[in-house]
């Protein structure tokens, strides 16, 4: 019986297999007054499994121990469990040996049974006891594995193989003996066999029955030297042993190998061979060990030692700190280490101290090189102007010790300015970071002494640190990014504070620091062309992330006009064409409909040469609490035969001299989707149509006005008007077709607009104008009832004389 669990109060209920695959147990549940029955409650376990992971053969040197290993012996459970217990039950012990356990206190006993566990922990030994005929012998025992509700592994075979011959080449470390040779420096010494013991490794092969034997040669062991020492020779007979040579047993027993050493200051050499036993015709040689042995050599102090800073300086900030390091002191000894090296203060510095770098309360007196070359002596200067020095001995115990000043340079403490930019805050937020991008000092002294003090408060804002205001930091809390700039009043685009920067007797006054809001917007640099006009787009400024966020339409203000354009907007006029005018101002729905435009001035520009221009705006949002942002759009002005950005027009002089109707249209085809918002909507069939007529028109009335002109010399000699020659006196000469004002477009002169009158049923011959007083009704008022006043401006030309027929334009 149990209960249900209430809260956090939970519990497991466990269902303990007793060896079969699957259970089931009743119950039902009651809160004591009713009740649910009962139910049954089925379980079924997956079978467990051993999985014999490792069963490697494992090598063992004759008469020798060698513990298993899980590299070699190795059980899991298909649970992957490692608190279950995995036993191996020994069914046929080896014969050349017997398995040992080692137990508490490094006792070993054998052993017929075992477990994962003991293999895991190198644990289980095996013993090779049984002397045999050959050089080499195979044995092996048979184990089955067992764990509870798992079927048993049967009859696994451990292989085990005896021989001299290691697979890595080792395992006579016991008989070689391998003591360090020991040389004094420059010396000479001879290998004993206490260094390289062959004696004992051929008597130990000698002891075996296949060795002995009559049948076959007496064994023999082959030295061969490997690798040759670094700091000296090893010799045989006073012939140098260098790499492929080798020697016997009796050598070494002879005293004949010796080692020279090359005199050097080092402490330590070696000498790399291999020992094998000698094939014996039939067989190859048999690797038995594979190593080197080691020389230690015993330093001498016979060399002095060499004070290399000579004369040994040091320069110091004014009022610093500075450690000594071993550019400034440094002593070598060939035969001593730095911490033999004594250095002995004769008397202290007069203008500082030496201390140490992890107390400065601690005077220094003495030290060694080894305190240098880990950088744990400090000068300390007490703020006097002069130089400072002091006498010390430096000695290694042994020879002559030297004595010598160690001088002090004091160097002025230098502030210097290296970031100085102003700290931008982006529209729609209040907050920014001063970081040292933004401002940041240098000093040859402590950078932890860098101070600012703030002489001029932000005008619209404040400074913080760590949530409260301040009016003193240092420029490690501008590393730390610990200065945060907070916007009070959002009626400005840009602020700024003045702070004086010190450290100790340097100091930086009146240094500004200017905050700018930087537009929520994203801006593109606008070619455009000379002589033309070039549509404004989101392209070029596109400030719908601020009007989504505010939830209004942003207005651009031109704080600086260009310099070589202007900035028109286009209207549309009650029965009249599309117009534009300069604006001081806009909205981004007006860049959005495309009547915002840059008209160009024509200018003679090199193909390859662009100009520059930009215009400059102060971005304003209705919505309150959003301060506003000034911002420059940039401008490329190219000739009209570069490549054009989209919407951008072509001087308005290269243009197809069209009728104004129909020049109208044209730029209102030119401009894209705007083009409903510039002029009446017209079929561009019928735009086809007027234009081949006008062309047409234009040629045929040409043809008549010269045809007249011709006949009129021939046969108007004395029936010249009077008159007519008093007007023409009076009007300046012609201009050039190519001469007329090109500065800025004005409104007359960019926009076009034709008035066709009623055209009569039959041609009526032209008139001049100074007949016009001469003719009554519509027809006789000629083109002088459609100028204006700057068209009468214009020099009378003969070329401009228009026949009634045409339609009349006003230019």
């Amino acid at each position: 019986m149990f209960l249900q669990p209430v809260g956090h109060d939970a519990y497991c209920v466990l269902d303990t297999f007793a060896g079969g695959l699957s259970g089931m147990f009743r119950w039902e549940a009651s809160d004591q007054v009713h009740g649910t029955g009962s139910h049954v409650f089925t379980v079924t376990a997956r079978e467990l499994h051993l999985h014999l992971r490792h069963n490697k053969p494992m090598w063992v040197f004759p008469m020798m121990q060698q513990a298993l290993s899980s590299e070699v012996l190795l059980t899991l459970t298909s649970d992957h469990d490692p608190r279950r217990s995995v036993m191996y039950v020994v069914r046929q012990a080896p014969l050349l040996g017997h398995l040992l356990l080692e137990g508490p206190g490094g006792v070993r006993v054998p052993v017929e049974n075992f477990t994962q566990r003991h293999v895991n922990e190198s644990r289980v030994i095996f013993e090779h006891t049984s002397p045999f005929t050959e050089l080499s012998a195979s044995d092996m025992f048979v184990f089955d594995v067992e764990t509870p509700f798992a079927e048993p592994l049967r009859d696994q075979e451990f292989h085990l193989e005896i021989s001299v011959a290691s697979p890595r080449g080792g395992g006579l470390e016991k008989y070689l003996g391998l003591a360090p040779l020991v040389v004094a420096e420059g010396g000479q010494a001879t290998v004993r066999p206490d260094n390289l013991n062959l004696s004992a490794v051929l008597e130990f092969i000698e002891g075996y029955p296949a060795a002995s034997s009559s049948d076959r040669p007496p064994p023999r062991l082959i030295t061969t030297v490997t690798a040759v020492p670094m700091h000296g020779v090893f010799t045989l007979r006073k012939r140098n042993l260098t790499e492929g040579y080798t020697f016997t047993v009796r050598d070494i027993e002879k005293g004949r190998v010796r080692y020279e050493h090359d005199h050097s200051d080092t402490l330590r050499d070696a000498m790399g061979f291999t020992v094998a036993l000698a094939g014996n015709g039939s067989s190859p040689d048999v690797l038995l060990f594979n190593g080197s042995l080691n020389v230690s050599v015993t330093p001498v102090n016979d060399q002095p030692f060499t004070l290399m800073t000579t004369p040994p300086v040091m320069k110091v900030v004014h009022r610093q700190n500075a450690v000594i390091t071993n550019q400034s002191l440094l002593t070598t000894d060939p035969d001593n280490p730095p911490s033999e090296i004594d250095y002995e203060l004769m008397n202290t510095p007069d203008h500082g101290r030496l201390i140490l770098a992890h107390n400065y309360s601690v005077a220094v007196q003495s030290f060694t090189q080894e305190d240098i070359n880990a950088g744990r002596i400090l000068y300390a200067h007490d703020g006097t102007n002069d130089s400072d020095r002091f006498y010390f001995k430096v000695s290694d115990g042994k020879h002559e010790p030297k004595y010598t000043v160690f001088t002090i340079e004091i160097q002025p403490l230098t502030l210097t300015l290296v970031n100085h930019t102003v700290l931008p805050l982006r529209q729609t937020t209040t907050t920014a970071y001063l970081t040292p991008h933004h401002l940041a000092a240098h000093t040859n002294g402590n950078p932890n002494h860098i101070f600012y003090n703030i002489t001029r408060p932000p005008r619209f804002g404040h400074l913080y640190m760590n949530d409260q205001v301040v009016h003193t930091f240092g420029q490690v809390n501008i590393d730390k990014g610990e200065i945060l700039y907070m916007q009070v009043e959002m009626t400005e685009p840009a602020d700024n504070f003045q702070v004086d920067i010190w450290t100790w007797e340097a100091t930086v006054p009146g240094v500004e620091v200017r905050v700018a809001v930087s537009p929520l917007i994203e801006s593109n640099p606008m070619t455009a062309v000379v002589g033309g006009r070039t549509r404004l787009t989101l392209e070029h400024l596109d400030a719908s992330q601020l009007a989504t966020v505010t939830g209004s339409s942003p207005v651009f203000k031109v704080k600086r006009r260009p310099r070589f354009g202007r900035i028109k907007k286009v209207t549309r006029r009650v029965r009249r064409s599309g117009r534009s005018h300069e604006v001081q101002q806009f909205t981004h729905e007006e860049l959005r409909a495309g009547v915002i435009y840059y008209v160009a001035r024509k200018l003679n520009l090199k193909a390859d040469e662009p100009l520059h221009d930009a215009l400059h705006y102060v971005l304003h949002v209705p919505a309150p609490g959003i301060q506003p942002a000034e911002g420059t759009l940039r401008l490329t002005l190219v000739e009209a035969g570069a490549v054009l950005k989209e919407g951008a027009e072509p001087p308005r002089h290269l243009r197809p001299d069209l009728p104004p109707s129909v020049r109208g249209s044209s730029e209102t085809s030119s401009a894209g989707t705007g083009s409903s918002e510039l002029f009446l909507g017209i079929p561009e069939d019928y735009l086809v149509v007027v234009v081949a007529g006008a062309v047409a028109l234009a040629a045929i009335v040409a043809i008549v006005v010269v045809a007249r002109f011709v006949t009129r010399r021939r046969h108007s000699d004395k029936r010249r008007d009077v008159v007519m020659d008093a007007d023409v006196a009076s009007l300046p000469p012609p201009l050039p077709s190519d001469s007329r004002p090109n500065s800025f477009l004005t409104d007359d002169m960019s926009e076009l607009e034709c008035r066709p009158t009623d055209l009569p049923s039959s041609p009526r011959p032209g008139r001049h104008l100074h007949h016009h007083h001469h003719n009554g009704g519509s027809g006789s008022l000629g083109l002088a009832a459609h100028l204006t006043d700057s068209d009468a401006s214009w020099p009378h030309d003969i070329s401009r004389e228009v026949s009634p027929a045409v339609p009349q334009c006003k230019v």
